[in-house]
């Protein structure tokens, strides 16, 4: 028997945790024997109001039928189940109109349910994976339905072709309604179910794997009774070898010297120059390398009381007395390695510190002259030092030492030979705020005047949005150009760096069809233009651009790639759900083969987002994974040595974040060990490049290990491999970025090969942020600090990275069509929303400490058992940053900062959180609520990982 209810709500039932609450009905159990339904029910005449009736099942009506695109939804009840002579189902018709918001996406859920399933059911079993959803199902269903009127309607909802992020937001309910039907063995049975599984591993991880070298490295940290070396097998340790030769490594490997006990490795990293070194004989030339004392009055107290430098010019004075133009060598303990072990005690490194404006130093200070081994192929040399790389005092770089360092800069200066006509350039502007750079193109160049004449361009969206309202134009990106006819003259000093301008036609422009890099909003320097300012200056408009301007030398084309630059082949490590790996290839220098990460969503996410069909991934610990190649295994999804190009890896950050409560603990140690596998897996497979991520904290010291300095320890140990080696701190904001995240970098570069370098900030920062530095150097200075300086670009805003996204009011029903993960990561309880409805909107950025003071707050909803507020329920501000993205969200947090919405009353969606990590809309990131919200806090942010990726191809290609 079919009866109508009609006016109906369904919600938790009395008895349940969050009784009486609204809830779609999708989101629940098959049984749904935890809700209740109030309602009417309509029989022909008769009508009867039912309340708070347990539901005891429901059913959606509709699979199979090829000729409608709708579902009926009915539901049975405990009470109607008991009727003996008929089976009673209730027909849900029109909802009550507070109920309307969980009910309609229910319905559009249902028939995606229809849909889903019986697109599995017209394919073999086994057949249909989670990518058959991103092309293959919109055009069976387009064809299925194509000119159904209510096909149309139900999917203009959701409005995008991809349906891989609704499968994996309902696959759930989907599983739930398979389960039920007839063929439900054949529809389980396809791989969809286990692309978006929820499960994890449940394995217990031991110490750390390490290559014999990273162990001697690391064998005296405070982590390091948790790193177990592992010797290289024989076939290995071969490919390893013919790797380093090609790559330029000297000859000897690492695991020799060690257990052979060679002179070469030292636990002590002090060193004092040899007695044995040659006293002065004859005249100082220039290339000779020379001792003198040391400088009491400088700033190096800790130093050595012999100072190195070698002598680039000379300067007779009288009585045969030399003035020498030296540049310093520095031991590692005069750079960033300080104190940690390094394993050379003979290496020494050239610098480009001179003293051409210190105290003159003279031939008769001179000690010793002593011998050098530069470049050496073998580091067992007989010389009294070696020297391989120079280390930079300006970014605390170490970078392969070349023939042009050998003489200091001293005296060069920028002029207008650096440019030519066409190059895209900045020039600075200031106004009342700050200092702007501005995109301008090189005209003219004045040699006589050594003057630059340049053309103004104007900023389509900030310039000249009044000329647009004739026009086609919905979104205007901040980097869109327009060209004038408007010059002025400029110094070379005043030009701050080069930029990238390309043409695109307009209607590219309007349909959104603008490639990477151009279409990120000025990340990395990359511009667009389409339109030209045309008319009078009373009367000006808007023209279109049909070719590119002259003279303007274009930005590159990364949709066509020049042939010369292949790829590197990429390995990943902690890899996460890949938004790391996925932002560098989008800067085109790398295509990853394997990643590997312990958590199975992260896993399933990295193949979700696959880009070619090599992709591999490996569910498991890295140091199974590391084992595997020490050991020499053979499987597929082993990648062996020589195979491997560029290594990326965000090792886990528990043990430096200073989040974490207990630094001492089992768990804490075990994670900082794991910053000593970017290190063997550097070390065994010798890539061209790589670079390691983890927060800023890193370089501090830590309570109870206040002489260990980890980083000191990481950038000893790769340089000591032989890697050129630099480090960047990043802050998100300065890359276009909505968040306030800041993370250190480490990259590093094989001998001989372009160093990556450092990306230029392009967006500025906000006015409370304060200086920061990754530590100080041996002589007291600061060194790794916060850059600031003038850019194009104001920060990017909450609002600007989220106002677009629907209202979803307290965010209860769990659902939103346009966009599935809008939703939150996890529910809160009733409690807690209403005190989030009750904190205050109109001033921005306020929490449960103003809402107190404004006796918002009733005492029953008081949190009396809180100790400190601080920042929580604190509301974000649409015109500020997100809070850092973490793997956890609290509204009661006093720490991390505003995590409800601006001006709705409920925490950050999902969504929200992808926006903030620069996800793109189109990537699926697989798992429940929590599942999705660890992966997107646990990765790097999208615009860092792009730019990043632009510099190691600016490097690449120059290599």
């Amino acid at each position: 028997m079919l009866i109508d209810l009609c006016n109906f709500e369904i919600y938790k039932s009395p008895q349940v945790r969050g009784s009486y609450e609204l809830v779609p009905l999708h989101t629940f159990d098959v049984n749904a024997k935890k809700l209740s339904v109030n309602g009417t029910l309509s029989f022909g005449n008769m009508q009867r109001y039912i309340k708070t009736v347990p539901i005891d099942d429901y059913s959606i009506e509709g699979y199979d039928d090829s000729s409608n695109p709708t579902t009926t939804v009915y539901l049975t009840t405990s009470q109607a189940k008991k009727d003996a002579e008929f089976d009673i189902w209730y027909r849900l018709t029109v909802p009550l109109p507070e109920y309307v918001r969980f009910h309609s996406p229910f319905c559009w859920v249902a028939t995606f349910g229809k849909h889903f399933l019986d697109y599995l059911g017209s394919h073999p079993p086994a057949t249909i994976g989670l990518t058959s959803f991103q092309v293959s199902f919109y055009k069976w269903l387009s064809k299925r339905f194509a000119c159904n009127h209510s096909f149309q309607t139900w999917f203009k909802e959701f409005g995008r072709t991809d349906f891989r992020i609704p499968v994996n937001a309902y696959i759930a309910f989907l599983e739930r309604q398979a389960s039920n039907l007839s063929n439900s063995k054949e529809l389980l049975h396809h791989p969809v179910w286990e692309d978006c599984s929820r499960k994890e591993l449940n394995i217990s991880c031991g110490n750390t794997v390490a290559t014999p070298i990273v162990k001697h490295c690391f064998q005296n940290s405070y982590f390091g009774a948790y790193v177990d070396d592992m010797p290289v097998a024989k076939a290995v340790r071969k490919e390893q070898d013919s790797r380093k030769l090609a790559l330029s490594f000297p000859k000897d490997s690492f695991d020799q010297v060690l257990h052979e006990g060679n002179c070469a490795i030292t636990s002590s990293p002090q060193h004092r120059t040899s007695t044995s070194q040659t006293k002065i004989a004859g005249l100082i030339n220039i290339g000779d390398v020379v001792v003198t004392r040391r400088d009491e009055r400088g700033q190096w107290k800790a130093s050595d009381d012999e100072w190195l430098s070698y002598v680039q010019r000379i300067e007779p004075l009288q009585d045969g007395i030399m003035r020498l133009y030296v540049i310093w060598l520095y031991r590692p303990t005069d750079t960033t390695i300080s104190t940690a072990t390094y394993p050379f005690e003979r290496e020494m490194f050239f610098s480009d510190n001179c003293n051409c404006t210190e105290s003159p130093l003279l031939s008769a200070d001179v000690v010793r002259k002593v011998s050098v081994d530069w470049h050496p192929r073998n580091l067992n040399t007989t010389k009294d030092i070696f020297i391989r790389q120079k280390y930079v005092t300006n970014d605390t770089s170490f970078v392969t030492l070349k023939d042009s360092d050998l003489r200091c800069r001293c005296g060069i200066e920028k002029n207008v030979d650096s440019y030519s006509r066409g190059d895209c350039v900045y020039v600075s502007r200031a106004t009342k705020e700050r200092t702007l750079l501005e995109p301008v193109i090189v005209t003219s160049i004045y040699k006589a005047t050594d003057k630059i004449k340049v053309r103004r361009l104007c900023r389509l969206r900030r310039d000249c949005l009044s000329l647009t309202h004739n026009t086609r134009r919905h979104t205007i990106e901040q980097n869109e150009l327009v060209w004038t006819e408007e010059f002025f003259i400029v110094c070379p000093s005043h030009i701050k760096r080069r930029c990238h301008i390309r043409f695109f036609p307009i209607d590219d422009v309007l349909s959104r069809n603008v490639p990477l890099p151009y279409n990120q909003g000025g990340n990395g320097d990359f511009w667009i233009i389409s339109t030209r300012i045309v008319g009078t200056n009373d009367d000006p408009h808007l023209g279109y651009l049909t070719e590119p301007p002259c003279p303007m030398k274009q930005g590159p084309d990364f949709s066509h790639p020049e042939q010369s630059l292949k790829p590197l082949l990429g390995l990943s490590i902690f890899s996460g759900g890949g938004n790391f790996d996925r932002g560098l290839e989008d800067g085109g220098p790398v295509e990853f083969q394997i990643a590997i990460d312990i958590s199975g969503p992260a896993v399933r996410t990295q193949r979700a987002n696959a880009r070619h069909d090599a992709f591999q991934t490996y569910w498991g610990s890295v140091d199974d994974y590391l084992r595997a190649v020490l050991a020499g295994n053979r499987m597929d999804c082993i990648a062996r040595v020589g195979k491997i190009q560029f290594i990326a890896a965000g090792s886990p950050c528990q043990g430096f974040s200073p989040m974490q409560p207990n630094t001492k603990s089992e768990a804490s140690l075990r994670n900082a060990s794991h910053v000593t596998s970017f290190c063997s897996f550097v070390d065994i497979y010798r890539p061209e490049y790589a670079v390691l991520e983890n927060v800023i904290n890193i370089t501090d010291k830590r309570k109870g290990f206040e002489g260990d300095k980890v980083f000191s320890q990481i950038i000893a140990c790769l340089v000591g491999l032989g890697y050129q080696t630099q480090q960047f701190l990043m802050d998100a904001w300065c890359y276009s970025s909505s968040q306030h995240r800041s993370r250190l970098f480490i990259s590093v570069a094989a001998p001989g090969m372009i160093p990556i370098p450092q990306p230029p900030l392009t967006h500025a920062h906000p006015s409370n942020i304060i200086a920061r530095s990754l530590g100080k150097l041996p002589n007291g200075e600061r060194f790794g600090g916060r850059e600031n300086y003038a850019t194009p670009f104001e920060f990017a805003t909450v609002g600007e990275a989220a106002r677009d996204l629907p209202d979803i009011g307290s965010g209860t029903s769990q659902t939103c069509i346009p966009y599935p993960d809008h939703r939150a990561p996890w529910i809160i309880g009733a409690k807690d929303r209403i005190i989030m409805e009750r904190i205050p909107r109109t001033v921005p950025g306020q929490g449960y400490v103003e809402a107190m003071h404004l006796n918002l707050i009733p005492h029953i909803l008081q949190k009396h058992n809180k100790k400190e507020f601080g920042k929580s329920f604190r509301r974000l501000r649409e015109n500020g940053k997100f809070p850092t993205i973490t793997t956890n969200l609290n509204v009661q947090d006093n720490r991390c900062g505003g995590v409800l919405h601006w001006d709705q009353p409920r925490m950050m969606s999902i969504q929200e959180a992808r926006r903030a990590q620069g996800i793109p809309d189109n990537e699926v990131i697989i798992g429940k609520e929590s599942q999705q919200f660890r992966i997107i806090g646990n990765g790097v942010d999208r615009n860092v990982a792009l730019i990043l990726g632009l510099s190691l191809r600016q490097a690449w290609e120059s290599s």
